[in-house]
């Protein structure tokens, strides 16, 4: 509430000074019924946080503002504790100093707070993972800008597939960009079928005057994502399959918060037991989410996936005996 209120202040006595009413901080005393040093604080803050270059009258005993700054405004909104926690959490989640740096000046642009208490915040805010991949400089701002554009991109791009190192050219429209498992992808359409590029292997992007293609719509894309598991969204040529995991009663409480599909559904044994049912392609990637709970977890259906986990294990089993 006291951080509203001196917001008023703010407003109010700037609100004069752009009248040529030659306020002071008696004004704001007697206005506002606070005291000399909180007054003296307002001032403070306009003139040296705000930056608002005020002048002062000795004859009318005030301030005001040359003619060149009368079209001078505030900040549309202060930001609370919380706003400024939820701007902590975004910065540390944007690896790219440069967007950093763009997220910080648009907060000045439309936000009041104190340096002191954004940077509390954020010290008191960290993103781990267990593995973070590094984009280059501008290249996410490069693609977000296209995508708002409309206009096609040429990247220069490595894929952890090809057989040589060597970079590929590739003319696309971007269409959407998904962070996933410490790491930016974006989803484009080249010659009417969806791919996926992860933005940690884009060396360069070029933005086109060509227009951006249209073939896939907003929903289109929406339902591609809710149907698919992880990131392998492009992999639509293999056919969904019913997928249905039993985890044991030990980690039930811990299932019960976690998400595997956006249309899972989720069933509670009598046993204490949980069962996870969801749509996917058979990939690498549905694999890997399930030994990572080792003889926590059963696959039940199908048969294909709970034989190749079975010969997962049976391997390790036998690389661990050997020693």
């Amino acid at each position: 509430m006291s951080k509203k209120l001196a917001f008023e202040r703010f407003v109010w006595f700037i609100d004069r000074v752009k009248e040529d009413s030659f306020p002071n901080t008696s004004d704001i005393q007697e206005r506002f019924e606070v005291s000399r040093s909180t007054a003296q604080r307002d001032l403070d803050f306009i003139r040296d946080r705000l930056q608002i270059p005020l002048k002062y009258d000795h004859h009318k005993k005030g301030y005001y503002l040359e003619a060149e700054y009368k079209d001078l405004t505030l900040p549309l909104i202060w930001a609370s504790n919380e706003e400024l926690l939820l701007f902590a959490i975004l910065k540390e989640l944007i690896r790219d100093e440069k967007l950093k740096d763009i997220l910080k000046k648009f907060l000045r642009k439309v936000t009041l707070f104190s340096d002191e208490e954004f940077e509390k915040i954020s010290k008191s805010v960290s993103y781990r993972g267990i593995r973070l991949y590094k984009s280059r400089g501008g290249i996410l701002e490069s693609i977000a800008n296209a995508i708002i554009d409309d206009k096609k991109i040429e990247i220069k791009y490595y894929s952890v597939f090809s057989k040589n190192d060597d970079l590929t050219h590739r003319k696309i429209s971007p269409l959407h960009l998904i962070y996933y498992m410490g790491n930016w992808y974006l989803l484009a359409e080249k010659n009417k079928q969806l791919r996926t590029y992860a933005v940690s292997r884009i060396f360069n992007v070029k933005i086109c005057e060509e227009k951006s293609s249209d073939y896939f719509k907003e929903e289109q894309i929406k339902e591609i994502l809710n149907q698919s598991f992880g990131i392998y969204l492009t992999d639509r040529r293999k056919e969904l399959i019913d997928v249905k995991l039993r985890f044991s009663k030990s980690i039930s409480s811990l299932i019960e918060t976690l998400v595997f599909h956006p249309e899972q559904k989720v069933k509670k044994m009598e046993n204490g037991e949980i069962e996870i049912s969801f749509k996917s392609t058979f990939n690498y990637e549905l694999i890997r989410e399930i030994l990572r709970f080792g003889d926590e977890v059963k696959v039940i259906k199908p048969e294909k996936l709970k034989k190749r986990i079975y010969e997962i294990f049976k391997k390790a089993l036998r690389i661990y005996q050997e020693d």
